[in-house]
């Protein structure tokens, strides 16, 4: 027979609170979707589904999805090929997904550990191709897939220009140093819609 746990009513009562806080939050923000946990290959495939759940409900039409869509699998694979998992494992730093939506458009927010040494480039990286316009971000897109090889971790550095590329915006994005070795990588990625 399985045991039955007494949990304090006052116990209870504080977890009920903390759930309808983080409720608040979501409403507040119009988050759709959020995730929290390691995100791979399985856990893609039930994050995509959700959010297409998610889309459904909030009205969203084909094109705006297919935007959304295509934005989502470039983010998660690219937390899936360059977090850090022993470190985010050890450090309780798990991957985070975030699907909100504003009164115009409707974004995705990831987080995920990295490397100090990949931070730097990464940022460079970004704020070159922030300068780009939707020709320049096409023109570097095909230089990238003419010229350069397929990295250890399985790309050509094609995910960020498609996010940009995809999505119509500007990327924002943040790096906190969690330590000596790693920093917390946030990307926020904004498609613009009607919703």
């Amino acid at each position: 027979m399985p045991e039955i746990l007494d949990v304090p009513v006052k116990k209870s009562k504080a977890l009920t609170k903390e759930i309808a806080e983080i409720s608040q939050v979501m409403t507040d923000h119009e988050l759709l979707f959020v995730y929290q946990d390691a995100v791979n290959s399985k856990t893609s495939e039930s994050i995509l589904s959700i959010t297409e759940i998610r889309l459904n409900i909030s009205g969203a039409d084909k094109k705006v999805k297919r935007k959304v869509f295509n934005v989502l699998v470039e983010c998660l694979q690219n937390i899936s090929h360059h977090t850090e998992i022993s470190a985010a494992e050890s450090l309780k730093r798990p991957s985070v997904v975030v699907l909100g939506k504003s009164d115009d458009h409707l974004f995705i927010t990831t987080g995920n550990l990295i490397h100090n040494d990949n931070a730097a480039w990464l940022k460079e990286k970004i704020d070159v191709l922030n300068k780009l316009d939707k020709m320049g971000l096409k023109e570097i897109y095909k230089d990238t897939m003419v010229n350069t090889g397929f990295s250890p971790k399985g790309g050509a550095g094609l995910g960020l220009i498609d996010i940009l590329r995809k999505s119509g915006n500007k990327v924002q994005a943040e790096f906190e140093k969690i330590n000596e070795e790693l920093s917390f990588f946030t990307m926020k990625a904004i498609i613009t819609a009607t919703v």
